[in-house]
């Protein structure tokens, strides 16, 4: 097993624990965005669904939403590593 250590050696009787785990506030720091983001795919691809088959016709609208909808998206899959 590999030894981790600080920078500078902690005070005696203090063990060092550098993976403590995630606490409630860090829980929430992940589930409610990744929670938010399939609501905003679920109603991205309904929209998607209605304007396509229903509607029939895309407006700009719907491109920019699809932009912002893919950068959220790829931002988010990028923040979610822990």
């Amino acid at each position: 097993m590999v030894t981790v250590s600080g920078v500078v050696p902690p005070p005696p009787g203090v063990t060092p624990n550098f993976s403590p785990g995630l606490n409630a506030e860090q829980w929430k720091a992940i589930n409610v965005p990744a929670v938010m983001l399939g609501l905003c795919t679920i109603i991205f691809f309904l929209r998607i669904y209605t304007r396509g088959w229903i509607v029939r016709a895309f407006g700009m609208d719907d491109y920019v939403i699809g932009v912002a909808w893919v950068r959220k998206y790829l931002t988010q899959s990028q923040s979610n590593t822990v």
